[in-house]
């Protein structure tokens, strides 16, 4: 049996491409003394020698005409707080300008006020693929307008994303989670709870539970443990597992148990309740 595109259904290839995290730009270009400009997520680098970069736009699109025909356009690299942004230039027939505060770059093009970074292109090539324009623009300029500590928006699975948000969130649920282990070891009776850390990159994850699941069966030779099966994930590349335990003596010894089931001495962390 052979595979065509034909099989591929829209819809489905879309969700798929969806789960493609990027960040989102506005293309802008400065036509008859009108700023034009449109929202786009396929923005990527091509060259550093001579700077390249590229996006592609649909070739029924009613802006891009006429960046082609002023042969030039900057890319705005949006910030975390203009999701606002991004949808204001996402929309057809509205005027995206209203409210935005924009200065001209040194080819004439619009930078957005707040983005992250603008580059300043000229056209270069464009090339026909599929339903879209594929444009490479050559970099003459570029600065940055925010600091290196701003975050950009992030777009995945048609949802906009905020790291800081994420990280937040993150640290929110970590807390929590940790009181709800205070609160389950209280109700045992439990008078320590030690927290082993495991620090691997979140793709060892499944790697990381085996442990645990191998640490938790050698831990339960030990009647003096009482162990509560609380997994934080997600914390800086980290995951962390929570014990209730009798007595300070416990500590070195589960350190040691810990050890021996991953093969090196993960730090640990010793918490009076």
């Amino acid at each position: 049996m052979s595979l065509t595109s034909t099989s591929i259904d829209p819809s489905r290839f879309r969700d798929a491409l969806g789960h493609y995290a990027s960040g989102i730009t506005v293309i802008t270009s400065l036509v008859d003394a009108s700023p034009i400009g449109f929202t786009c997520q396929s923005f990527y680098s091509v060259s550093v020698n001579p700077p390249l970069v590229s996006f592609s736009v649909m070739a029924s699109s009613a802006s891009y005409p006429a960046i082609r025909r002023a042969g030039r356009f900057a890319v705005n690299i949006l910030a975390a707080d203009q999701a606002h942004l991004s949808s204001q230039f996402a929309r057809r027939g509205q005027d995206k300008w209203q409210g935005v505060d924009w200065q001209a770059s040194p080819l004439g093009n619009p930078i957005i006020a707040g983005s992250l970074h603008w580059l300043d292109c000229q056209i270069h090539a464009e090339h026909v693929a599929g339903d879209h324009l594929i444009v490479i623009g050559e970099v003459l300029a570029m600065d940055q307008q925010k600091p290196a500590s701003a975050q950009p928006l992030l777009y995945f699975r048609g949802q906009y994303r905020d790291i800081a948000e994420a990280m937040r969130n993150e640290e929110t649920a970590g807390r929590a989670a940790k009181k709800r282990v205070r609160q389950a070891c209280k109700t045992i009776g439990a008078d320590r709870m030690i927290t082993l850390t495991y620090r691997e990159n979140m793709t060892a994850r499944e790697r990381a539970l085996r442990d645990w699941d191998r640490f938790r069966r050698r831990m339960c030779k030990y009647k003096q443990f009482l162990h509560v099966a609380v997994i934080e994930e997600q914390e800086r590349g980290a995951i962390h597992f929570h014990v209730a335990v009798h007595g300070r003596q416990s500590y070195h010894l589960l350190r040691s148990i810990w050890a021996e089931v991953v093969g090196r001495d993960e730090n640990g962390r010793l918490c009076a309740m």
